[in-house]
Order: structure tokens, then sequence, then C-alpha cells
């Protein structure tokens, strides 16, 4: 009994203390925020600020800790805009405390919620989404390894060089995979209040070429794009093949902002690269099924350009109904009035 008695006041004193470190954890990790917050900032590449840290364990494995962040603030690097790159109302950090064990700094898991995201893409190439933050394991540090990525209502907004601006409503988004040499996509999210599943995955990387799988689905609508990029989420160096399928065609009149489409069935495909400042379709082939008139249409080649500056041009050749058609589009300056200036287009169409 007297074994008995010591091994139970031996294990009360062992709860006791390790109850008292966790209750004491936060309030050492509240006085020493500033350190967690330096850390970011070298981890990023840019000023990272933070309102609160808490502390809790996970609820889905009782091995995880988890550490919140409250109120987290990312800012744009120099030279790619004003303002915030990110904020987020919680950002929850789970630690694998059997690496810890081992010495080893792994996170689980990253779960950030309510965020709101913008990327932006300057004219010169630039954008504000590449970090460049220090390399722990280089400086001779232990390397923080982060498995996955969970990101919960929040706000993803893309400003192209043009200054045309996308926003996107993300119920959900997983990536799976950032430790290991192929990065897998889940997500849930919402685009002019079209429901989209997304799903793929990139890499592993094959001669210098990263590769990549991507599909998107909703109501009447399937797309797919497969191709590679010269480095992760670098599109200049991208060469993809994207084909989609709409059926009915309304589906896509809040995706391209007109209302009413003409009813019928869409079918696409056609071959994108990235080249120097511009972007050139290649292989451009579908077909438009409708019984309204003119009837249907059918691509069976044709080439378009995009540049930087807003330089454009389309060469179609196909069918419109049972005749031979070609179309060419391109954006001319013109000058109809000592006072007015703008810029027009010019169509040739040829239907045989």
């Amino acid at each position: 009994m007297k074994f008995v008695r010591i091994l139970l006041w031996s294990a009360l004193v062992a709860v006791i203390v390790v109850a008292g470190a966790v209750a004491l954890l936060p309030l050492y990790l509240e006085r020493h925020q500033d350190i967690l917050e330096a850390a970011a900032t070298r981890a990023l590449g840019r000023p990272v600020e933070i309102d609160g840290v808490t502390l809790a364990w996970s609820l889905d494995s009782p091995f995880d800790l988890a550490l919140a962040l409250e109120g987290v603030r990312v800012q744009n690097p120099g030279g790619a805009g004003d303002g915030l790159f990110a904020r987020a109302e919680t950002v929850d950090l789970r630690f694998d405390l059997a690496a810890l064990r081992e010495r080893r700094i792994e996170i689980a898991q990253l779960v950030v919620h309510g965020a709101e995201i913008e990327l932006v893409a300057g004219p010169d190439g630039g954008n504000n989404w590449t970090l460049g933050g220090e390399d722990v394991s280089a400086a001779g540090g232990d390397r923080v390894r982060i498995r996955s990525v969970r990101l919960l209502d929040s706000v993803v907004s893309f400003q192209g060089a043009s200054g045309a601006l996308w926003r996107s409503d993300v119920e959900r988004l997983d990536l799976a995979g950032l430790d290991a040499p192929q990065l897998e996509l889940d997500a849930d999210i919402a685009i002019r209040d079209t429901n989209l599943s997304l799903s793929g995955y990139a890499g592993p990387a094959d001669a210098g070429r990263w590769p990549f799988d991507l599909q998107a689905r909703s109501e009447g609508i399937a797309a797919r794009a497969r191709g590679t990029t010269s480095a992760a989420f670098d599109l200049a160096g991208l060469a993809v093949e994207i084909h989609l399928e709409v059926q009915p065609t309304d589906a896509l009149a809040p995706l391209v902002a007109v209302d009413p489409l003409p009813n019928g069935a869409l079918e696409l495909g056609f071959q994108l690269q990235g080249v120097d400042a511009a972007y050139r379709l290649s292989e451009i082939a579908g077909s438009f099924r409708s019984d309204a008139p003119p009837g249907p249409i059918t691509v069976t080649d044709g080439t378009a350009e995009l540049t930087s500056d807003g330089g454009w041009s389309t060469n179609l050749q196909g069918r419109v109904g049972d005749r031979a058609a070609t179309l060419n589009l391109a954006p001319v300056s013109v000058v109809e009035k000592p006072r007015t200036k703008g810029r027009g287009k010019t169509a040739t169409v040829a239907v045989a």
C-alpha cells in the first residue's frame, strides 16, 4: 500500500507540474510575442504583426499542440504595392509533439481562419506573393517544416498587371504535401456567386520543369488545365493544355459578366504558353452546339496572343453552320474627330 501511495503522489505531482507549465506557457508566449513576430518576419521576408497568442491542445490528436495567433497581419514587400499582403483573424499552428521530442520543429497543419489575401502582379513581371525569407536550415538552425495548410472562410483577390481585379470567396482550401515533392490541392470556392470545386496536384519537378494538373467543376462547367512551368507558381514559363466544357452556356454568365448568353453547349480546347511578356494561345479548337441561328459553330484551328501592355490579336478558322469561316480580330488606335481619341477594334470576317 505504501508503494501505491508513493506512486499516486508522484503521479499527482507530475500532473500539477505539467498543468502549471501549460498554464504559465501562454503568459510566457505573450511576453515574448515579439520573438514570434521576428521569427515570422525572417521566415516570410516581410514585416509580420501579431495581436495575441494563446495555447490549446489539438482536438484531432492529444499528441498535437496547437498555438493560436490572433490578429495576424503580413505587409507587402517593398515595391509590390502599399498596404497589407494578408490579414487573418486567427492562425492555428498545430505542432507535432513527437517531432519536438526528436528536436525537430514540424507543424502538422497550419489553419488560417477569416483571412483576406491580396495577390498583385506588376507590369514588370514582379508580384507580391513570392516569399523572400531566410532559409533557417542553411543558416545552421533547425528547419521549420509545414506539412499542410488549411484556409477557412476567407477571401482571396488577384489584381493582374492590366489592373483587372478578381475576387474569390474561399469556404475551404487544403494544401497538403508542403514537405513532400508533390503538392496536392482540394478546395471549395466561389467566384461571382458561382460555386467551384477545385482539385489537383503540382510536382515533383522533372528535368527543370514543374508539372501540374488542376481540375475545376461546377454545375454545368468542367475545366481542366495540365502542363508544366519553369518553377512553382511561375506564370512566365507556363506551358499548359486547357480543356473546357459548358452545358448549358448560361452557367458561364456570372463568370464572364455577360447575360444572357446564347443557349447551347460549348466545348473548347487550346495550348497556352508564357513567352517573355506575352501569353500565346495555339491549337484553338472547339464547338458551340445550338439550334438557334446562326446554328452550330465549329473552330478547327486558331491562334491568339495577349501582351502585358494590353495588346492582343486573334485568328480563328472553322465553320458557321455548313459554311467555312475565318475570323481575325485586333485592336487599333482610331481618331474619328480631333477631340476624340480611343482604342477600337477591327475585325475581318470571311464566310465562304
